[in-house]
């Protein structure tokens, strides 16, 4: 019964998105293709909303390198008939690209409890310390608007993504990095929208991580 409330739920935010986002069909030739690719001796599980995505959300035209993959991740494990634990995979979708200043784009799509996009911006390293969380968050509305000419994400549009972060970044007492920021709540935790930035240091290039997701 969650199951079907929870893609009644995410149905419903795909139609209220529609005016900012393009459907899988009308992307055209812009938007390259992927197909899932099934390894022998592994167990699938592609029941999720969010592994169904076969089509990038990157517009070539835009972005010239952009490419798109759909790879096999672990997504846990389960008993098998003989009691031994058997490990479990999923599809996710990837998209990369590179952008302005010296910026690489990576979005990774996937996930079964929350429907939604993790865009990595890596990117030459940021000094500023992850405690100033207003710079963080005016940081990453200002890469997710810089973006929005060239990507177009489904159903969790990038407009509401931007005007989050944006309003985060003004308020008085900014949620820490790491921890969710509450766009919309839905009905007993399940519809929740929320965004999630994360910053990692890694030798001279800082990864800045944006999830935008809704609860299923």
């Amino acid at each position: 019964m969650k199951r079907i409330f929870s893609l009644i739920l995410l149905s419903a935010c795909l139609i209220s998105c529609k005016a900012h986002n393009m459907s899988q069909n009308e992307r055209g030739s812009n938007f390259v293709a992927a197909s899932k690719t099934f390894e022998p001796g592994k167990k699938y599980i592609d029941d999720c909303p969010a592994a169904q995505r076969e089509k990038a959300m990157i517009d070539t035209s835009v972005y010239p390198t952009a490419t798109f993959s759909i790879i096999t991740v672990e997504t846990g494990s389960e008993k098998g008939k003989d009691g031994k634990l058997v490990t479990l995979y999923t599809h996710q979708a990837v998209d990369t690209a590179d952008i302005e200043n010296n910026t690489k784009l990576e979005i990774y799509s996937g996930g079964c409890e929350a429907y939604g996009n993790t865009y990595a911006f890596i990117m030459p390293a940021v000094k500023t310390k992850t405690s100033d969380t207003k710079f963080w968050y005016k940081k990453s509305a200002d890469l997710i608007a810089q973006i929005s000419k060239g990507v177009k994400p489904e159903g969790i549009g990038l407009p509401e993504l931007e005007s989050a972060l944006r309003k985060e970044s003004e308020a008085k007492k900014p949620e820490k990095l790491g921890e969710q920021v509450m766009i919309e709540k839905g009905l007993y935790g399940i519809g929740d929208r929320g965004a999630r930035v994360d910053v990692e240091q890694k030798g001279d290039k800082t990864v800045l991580k944006i999830t935008h997701s809704v609860s299923l």
